[in-house]
């Protein structure tokens, strides 16, 4: 039996076995109250799936994107990358406190996300153990990564067959999921990003962006000697990285590398970095933060993995690509025969 190949959520592009990709894991939103119901004289009172727009209306991401190369049957093979280590530190200091039990089925196993962690990652497990405050996280340092793939290999087999749930922001019990996007798309949405024009006339990208960001905050900082203000001055720095994008989307990646963008803000702005330090010591980070930009800017929908059958050759993606092209060229003529050109 051949592979079974997945479709890009952002491109609609399919990615085979092999392929270089990106993943995130999400979460599905959520209404702030549950509707009260009656169907067939029994009261339910249930949660909806979406209360916004944008990108993360129907799934948020509780990560940032992690490189890693697709496997087969919905599954992706991480990378042993330090920014890997430092996204999945996060993550699953997270799971750990906020993953529900699903409860065994005639089907399946159960799966108990903190059972698993003591089972599979002893090394972690004592450290998690240890925790005291609910402000105490996972270091990446305490993160084993070959622990760390196990612990992965369960999530995905489990999420695969929907059977992960955990508690958001509000402790209401949302489906978990992944998303997943070809390297290929990535760039392109990095690329995309750093095209993209601001009201000023100025772009997204990163040198002048950056330059200009750090060029106000200097100013800013200029007769400030009082360290208290000088942190919040610099922790706001914080809306810059945004790329004035909603703070749901960014918040993911700007938690797990905070302290990585602090020591770089310091670098620059008390020690005398070049900006181009900052830019290359970021550059991973930075990339996953335009890629945000750039879904962002086309209001793609964060959607969980789709297969795409035994296509080797992407001919469900070429034909999804004609068929948007095709689409999109004729409502253009319509609008520009209804309301003429723009000025």
């Amino acid at each position: 039996m051949g592979s079974f190949n997945i479709k890009c959520f952002a491109s609609g592009q399919v990615i085979a076995k092999r392929e270089k990709c990106r993943i995130a894991v999400i979460l599905q939103a959520s209404t702030f109250n549950p509707a009260q119901l009656v169907f067939r004289d029994k009261e339910y009172s249930l949660y909806g799936v979406s209360h916004e727009c944008g990108p993360d209306s129907l799934w948020v991401p509780l990560t940032a994107f992690m490189s890693g190369t697709y496997d087969d049957c919905s599954k992706v093979t991480l990378d042993a990358t330090a920014e890997n280590k430092v996204i999945l530190a996060e993550f699953f200091n997270e799971l750990y406190r906020k993953a529900a039990t699903t409860l065994a089925s005639e089907r399946d196993g159960p799966f108990d996300f903190n059972a698993l962690v003591q089972e599979k990652a002893p090394k972690m497990y004592a450290a998690l153990a240890k925790q005291k405050h609910f402000l105490d996280s996972l270091s990446p340092q305490e993160l084993d990564f070959e622990e760390a793939m196990e612990l992965w290999d369960e999530l995905q087999d489990a999420a695969i067959q929907d059977r992960v749930f955990c508690a958001n922001g509000s402790q209401v019990l949302r489906p978990l999921k992944m998303a997943v996007m070809h390297q290929v798309t990535f760039h392109r949405l990095v690329a995309l990003a750093e095209s993209v024009r601001m009201y000023d006339e100025g772009t997204y990208a990163r040198a002048d962006y950056f330059a200009r960001a750090f060029s106000r905050l200097k100013e800013e900082l200029a007769d400030v000697e009082d360290d208290i203000k000088r942190f919040v001055r610099k922790d706001m720095f914080r809306e810059s990285l945004r790329l004035r994008m909603d703070s749901k989307l960014s918040h993911a990646l700007l938690l797990a590398f905070r302290h990585k963008f602090d020591d770089c803000v310091d670098a620059v702005v008390d020690k005398g970095q070049p900006v181009s330090h900052f830019l290359e010591a970021c550059k991973e980070p930075l990339d996953g933060l335009y890629a945000l930009k750039g879904i962002d800017r086309l209001d793609v929908q964060f959607t969980p993995i789709a297969y795409a059958g035994q296509d080797y050759d992407n001919a469900t993606g070429k034909q999804y690509a004609d068929f948007v092209a095709g689409a999109s060229e004729e409502i253009c003529a319509a609008r520009k025969a209804r309301y003429g050109e723009d000025e």
